[in-house]
Formats: structure tokens, C-alpha cells, sequence
């Protein structure tokens, strides 16, 4: 766990733990299939145990800037990975 997110709103305690990941741009239909297959496999693993139910990915380029940023819910990875895992 990396982080928390939080609503301003002081009647909804929803508080959620947030985990933080890097990973370089998919260019490739071999970086794809890498971070599908093995990647999002550890995320998922480490975040689903632990009960963490969102996971920011940041896409770094070959100088380590990143680029881009998604989020994934835990619940949903194993989709990601149906015909790898």
C-alpha cells in the first residue's frame, strides 16, 4: 500500500488504500504481453491479499519520464490476464 484516497465529504468514509506501480510504455506486442502476463499477476496478487482496490500504473518512456497513467481495479486484473494466466 502506497497511498490513500479519501472523500472530502465528512459523512461518507470511504477511504481506500491505493497502490503505486511503474512500468515502461507498451510499444510492443511483447511489452504488452509481459506486462499482462507477468506484471499485472504480481499486482494483482500483492494488492488483492492485502485488500488494496485500486492500482495506479504510471508508463514511463526510455528516460524514465512518465507518460501516461492509468488506474486498474484489483477485482478486475484477472480479466487482463484470462488467456495468459
Amino acid at each position: 500500500m502506497d497511498g490513500v484516497t479519501a472523500s472530502k465529504d465528512d459523512d461518507d468514509d470511504t477511504t481506500h488504500y491505493v497502490e503505486l506501480k511503474t512500468f515502461r510504455m507498451l510499444n510492443t506486442p511483447k511489452d504488452r504481453f509481459t506486462f499482462e502476463r507477468y506484471k499485472l499477476l504480481a499486482f494483482w496478487i500483492q494488492s488483492y491479499l492485502v485488500g488494496v482496490p485500486t492500482i495506479r500504473v504510471g508508463f514511463r518512456n526510455e528516460s524514465f519520464i512518465l507518460t501516461k497513467e492509468q488506474a486498474f481495479e484489483t477485482d478486475h486484473l484477472p480479466r487482463y490476464g484470462d488467456k495468459h494466466w
